[in-house]
């Protein structure tokens, strides 16, 4: 079946096991390729099964690299929604209605942290005062980053916890410029893009600019690449990512957490050596 009006014929397209592998080797072997596709624009479209729900990602020409999210044409249709209920919807629906809506995979392992030494060069904007810290990576356009964000608030934030929140900028061009708007001006800025996120166009409520000048810019500019930096050094570059110690010492989670991953992570959380004093 092909997407109407949006496919355009093209020689060099990837084989299936070519799609197979790419799949496997982004997702750490827990995504499975469950349906092929043409796409536009020479792209080929995949459904992936294997995380909460099936997911359809789109594979360049030459086979090389997966784009996972909303493609639009000039007149903003989105190809990404129209394959999704063709080709991956009836799938969700039939899941559901064996009443076995599938379970977010675990995050993939990440080894244990021997501290948490690296955070002190992060650039953060603190939510609440309290002595227990969460650290969480986030890129203002990043969806799940927001649905983190609306889970924490669902209920106030335990006043012995305080969030550090670390802004990176990778996701869209406009990442970084709204990276440095929310660590120019602190949380009230980070709570403006949140409440204003377009969760249809995964983009946050913050606009580019704010009026931020040349070498302020520069400034912080070389602070969120510096996190970016510290995030890949410690973990892979994938938000939200939450830091947290435990009496076991420093973890990582990598994704979205569950209410019952998060209500757990907070449970667990205890002060750092150089959080007591």
């Amino acid at each position: 079946m092909l997407l109407s009006g949006c496919v355009h014929h093209h020689k060099d397209v990837p084989s299936t096991q070519e799609i197979s592998r790419l799949v496997s080797s982004v997702t750490g072997g827990i995504g499975t390729v469950q349906e092929v596709f043409p796409g536009p624009s020479g792209l080929t479209g995949a459904v992936i099964a294997g995380g909460s729900t099936p997911a359809v990602v789109w594979i360049t020409p030459d086979g090389k690299s997966l784009i996972a999210g909303n493609v639009f044409d000039e007149k903003k249709k989105n190809y990404t929604d129209m394959a999704f209920g063709i080709f991956a919807k009836p799938m969700e629906m039939e899941l559901l209605a064996q009443n076995r809506t599938p379970v977010p995979p675990s995050p993939p392992p990440v080894p244990r942290l021997s501290s948490l030494s690296a955070l002190e060069n992060a650039a953060f904007v603190p939510e609440g005062t309290g002595k227990r810290i969460l650290w969480i990576f986030m890129d203002p356009n990043c969806a799940w980053c927001h649905k983190l964000w609306v889970v924490l608030h669902a209920s106030p934030v335990p006043t012995d916890i305080q969030i550090r929140w670390i802004p990176v900028g990778f996701l869209h061009p406009d990442s970084v410029p709204k990276a440095e708007r929310i660590l120019k001006e602190g949380f009230p800025a980070l709570r403006k893009n949140e409440d204003r996120f377009d969760t249809v166009h995964e983009s946050g409520g913050l606009d580019e600019s704010g009026g931020l000048g040349g070498l302020e810019t520069a400034s912080l500019k070389k602070k969120i690449d510096r996190n970016l930096v510290l995030m890949g050094s410690m973990m892979n570059i994938e938000t939200p990512a939450l830091v947290f110690n435990t009496s076991a010492g420093p973890k990582i989670f990598m994704g979205f957490p569950s209410r019952e991953d998060l209500r757990s992570i907070m449970g667990r959380i205890r002060i750092a050596k150089q959080d007591r004093n």
